[in-house]
């Protein structure tokens, strides 16, 4: 399941982006249910990825104070396990 939270910024760079996810990653990793982040695009827009074992309103809220007016999808995932 993808969710996908769409908020403007004037001009979002590659370097705005990673500039961000770098600032907040910490914070984002600590929210309960969030275990990766990355960027992504969509129709050739810059996101932040957040994949999360289960999307609910609260986690994205949680996300949402964090990344601010920095566009992000939310993937489920489910837990991610190392072979």
């Amino acid at each position: 399941m993808l969710k996908v939270r769409e908020r403007s910024v004037n001009e979002i760079t590659e370097t705005s982006i990673r500039s961000a996810l770098q600032k907040s990653n910490r914070r984002l990793l600590r929210i309960n249910d969030v275990i990766g982040t990355g960027i992504g695009k969509i129709e050739d827009e810059l996101t932040i990825k957040v994949y999360v074992k289960k999307i609910s309103p609260e986690l994205e809220r949680k996300v949402l104070r964090i990344l601010g007016d920095f566009p992000f999808q939310l993937e489920e995932t489910g837990k991610f396990y190392a072979f």
